[in-house]
């Protein structure tokens, strides 16, 4: 499971010392103009003690709205009183949760961030990846990049991000058109040895949905968008058409001006596409062997498999041994030592960073227990090391001693909650252009 920024930022305030804060309502309702906060049950402590402190509201001052942080300028024991540096948003209502720290929230947030990437490799995001098919000759062909990144839409239609009508991965797209054909469509013009093809047959395939008959249908064109090869319609029946009835077939013509693939949607209708086992645009007698490796993986992915049956990706998949690494700058690339079916669906496995925190409070990284006490171990360290840096005395003794505390947990928590790493790291291939020597990561 997850975890959110506000859950690790009270897991690392429990840790450092400020648990009876983290979980704080308020007993009233504040200042009107959104000045102060009440919280009665504070009055145990005397007049003053929260001065300088920081707060933060994690569902905003009514208590269902967006996170909000202060600095704490005045503290009234008789009524528990809060008095805000800066005002919040609104009027701090009755019974909202806050939480209260001697140390910036922002800093917290830093912290964990900081560990979150010092961790690297003892804690991963263990990737999988199925974006890439054999031979394919799309970017984004499964619109799982950005969903249309790569795409461009003719006659403007409303385009989005289908997440709960998928046939394969995370999310498909979904086309409505206005009051005229609405295209999606992707040219492979500039990028493909194209006058080598003029000849060769090509083939697009999606997979469509459709609830209304000549609805939705392929189109390949190779003038711009003048004449067409056309695809048979969906037919409408509320359910996903592939490959086998949902292409469109032809040969490349020797007065190609361009060479573009079409995803169309009749005038005020709607339909849905995506990607997956057969899907793609395939160059007959044009196998693809190199691939671009999605940037999320560190240094590349250590395992690569395929259905066994490469047309349904349901199948049972099987590693593929047949590959190596190649590395040009920054950029890494699959190449395959043998060609596979058009429309092989290629699985990437490995590990990449976790993600980091931005401003959102509900945001997650990739951490569950009982990794959590490491990132928090971790970032308990780095904090009271941030700390010092602008202490002095014996206060900078104090965040040092700390620091080396969390320091020594950490390092005893790596030993027993090291993720596992797969083992195929010790067999991964490495070709690196401009240096004959081969290495591993």
């Amino acid at each position: 499971m997850p975890t959110s920024r506000a859950t690790f930022r009270t897991l690392l305030g429990d840790a450092i010392g400020f648990g009876e804060y983290t979980a704080l309502s308020t007993s009233a309702a504040g200042a009107a103009n959104g000045s102060t906060i009440v919280d009665a049950s504070l009055g145990r402590y005397p007049n003053d003690y929260f001065n300088g402190w920081w707060g933060v509201l994690p569902l905003g001052a009514g208590g269902a709205g967006s996170y909000a942080a202060f600095e704490v300028s005045d503290f009234a024991t008789s009524t528990g009183t809060l008095t805000l540096q800066e005002n919040a948003s609104a009027q701090v209502a009755t019974a909202v949760t806050f939480e209260l720290y001697r140390y910036p929230p922002t800093m917290l947030h830093a912290a964990l961030n900081t560990a979150l990437r010092r961790l690297y490799p003892v804690l991963y995001n263990p990737l999988r990846n199925e974006t890439l098919f054999a031979n394919d000759q799309l970017l984004n062909s499964d619109f799982e990049t950005g969903t249309f990144t790569s795409w461009t839409s003719v006659n403007s239609p409303t385009l989005a991000a289908e997440t709960s009508r998928v046939w394969h991965g995370a999310q498909s797209a979904s086309v409505t058109a206005g009051a005229s054909i609405g295209r999606l469509q992707q040219s492979v013009f500039a990028t493909a040895a194209w006058r080598e093809w003029v000849g060769r047959s090509i083939t697009f395939r999606r997979w469509v949905f459709a609830t209304a008959t000549s609805t939705a249908r392929l189109r390949l064109t190779f003038d711009g968008g003048t004449t067409f090869t056309n695809g048979s319609y969906h037919t409408g029946d509320d359910e996903w058409q592939g490959p086998e009835t949902m292409f469109v077939n032809t040969t490349i013509p020797a007065n190609s001006s361009s060479i573009t693939a079409v995803c169309e949607v009749a005038a005020n209708g709607a339909a849905f596409f995506d990607g997956g086992a057969g899907a793609g645009l395939f160059i007959g007698g044009v196998p693809v062997y190199r691939y671009t490796v999605p940037t999320a993986f560190i240094g590349g992915p250590l395992i690569l498999s395929v259905p066994s049956d490469p047309y349904h990706f349901e199948s049972p998949f099987i590693p593929y041994h047949a590959w190596h690494m190649e590395r040009a700058g920054e950029t890494r690339y699959i190449v395959l030592h043998e060609e596979l079916p058009d429309g092989t669906l290629l699985r990437l496995q490995g590990p990449g960073m976790l993600t980091v925190y931005g401003t959102s409070d509900t945001a997650n990284t990739e951490v569950a227990a009982p990794h959590t006490e490491l990132v928090v171990a971790r970032a308990a360290n780095i904090l009271f090391e941030m700390l010092a840096t602008d202490a002095s005395g014996d206060e900078r003794q104090e965040y040092e001693s700390q620091a080396a505390r969390w320091r020594v947990t950490a390092g005893e928590l790596q030993q027993t909650l090291r993720m596992p790493r797969p083992p195929a790291e010790l067999d991964l291939p490495w070709v690196t252009y401009g240096d004959t020597s081969a290495y591993r990561w």
